[in-house]
C-alpha cells in the first residue's frame, strides 16, 4: 500500500511541474513577441533572451519569430508577429514521460 501511495505522490508532483512548465512557456512566448516589436530590438538573440528571462528555469527553450514577409528589425507598425517557443519537458520521477511541448503568441505591432 506504502509504495502505490508514494507512486501516486510522485506522478502529482511531476503533473504539477508540468502544469507550471506550460505556463511558464505561455509567458515565454508572450513576452518574446512584445520584445519582437519593441523599437530597441536588433534580432532574433533579442528575442531569445527575452523568452529565456521570462522563463529562467527552462532551459533548452528555443524562441523562433515568424513574420508575414521578411522579418526586419525594427518591426513596422501594423506588422503581425508570431514567436514560437518550444521546450522538450522530461519527467523528473518518470523519466519515461517526455514531451516536446510548444506554445506560440500572436502580436500586432503598433507605433
Amino acid at each position: 500500500m506504502f509504495p502505490v501511495l508514494v507512486a501516486i505522490i510522485f506522478a502529482m508532483i511531476d503533473c504539477g511541474r508540468f502544469i507550471a512548465t506550460r505556463t511558464m512557456l505561455a509567458q515565454a512566448a508572450a513576452t518574446a513577441a512584445r520584445t519582437a516589436c519593441l523599437s530597441s530590438t536588433t534580432g532574433a538573440t533579442d528575442i531569445q533572451t527575452a523568452a529565456s528571462g521570462a522563463a529562467p528555469t527552462l532551459t533548452g527553450m528555443t524562441a523562433t519569430m515568424v513574420c508575414a514577409g521578411a522579418c526586419t528589425f525594427p518591426v513596422a507598425a501594423n506588422t503581425v508577429v508570431r514567436v514560437s517557443v518550444q521546450y522538450s519537458f522530461v519527467a523528473s520521477f518518470y523519466s519515461a514521460f517526455t514531451r516536446s511541448m510548444t506554445n506560440f503568441s500572436l502580436v500586432t505591432c503598433s507605433t
